[in-house]
């Protein structure tokens, strides 16, 4: 990856993680930008917030932990 950039919510996202770990440890962010628009009990919340002050606009719905876990996804489409 040497030479690529981060896209801009990654670098929010990055440099907020440990300030939002001291205050909203286990929590839900809504980010946008770099910009924490709040943080919520419940991942509905945070998105439902999101849909309601953003509307079609892309932003980020991050689980507040110290360390994420990444996720496998399998799919079936093998494109035909």
């Amino acid at each position: 990856m040497k030479g690529k950039k981060l896209p801009g919510i990654l670098v929010g996202v990055l440099s907020l993680t440990a300030v939002l770990l001291a205050q909203a440890p286990v929590k839900y962010a809504l980010i946008k930008g770099s910009e924490v628009a709040g943080t919520f009990d419940s991942e509905n919340e945070a998105v439902g917030a999101g849909y309601r002050r953003y509307g079609n606009e892309p932003f980020l719905v991050k689980h507040i932990v110290e360390a994420d876990l990444p996720l496998t996804f399998a799919t079936f489409n093998l494109g035909a």
